[in-house]
């Protein structure tokens, strides 16, 4: 008896993780690049696809307090 219940916890378990490796969808791309290059970068002429490179203000300009922002906004002597 106990042989039989083994084997029926064993097929249904088996059963079990089998429907899980079928039930996975394969990952699409995320939606903050939805405008691509041809050779299928990101493109950074839009927004969605730029990335602040440090802090940003409530209002979502660069926060000019903090070094990694000044680099950008330097003026340069000539």
């Amino acid at each position: 008896m106990k042989k039989v219940i083994v084997m029926l916890m064993l097929a249904i378990f088996s059963f079990g993780t089998f429907s899980q490796v079928n039930a996975q969808t394969p990952q699409t791309q995320t939606p903050a690049t939805k405008h691509l290059k041809k050779d299928s970068t990101a493109d950074k002429r839009y927004k969605e696809n730029k990335t602040p490179k440090g802090p940003l203000t409530k209002s979502g300009k660069p926060d000019m307090r903090y070094k990694a922002n000044k680099q950008d906004s330097v003026k340069k002597k000539s």
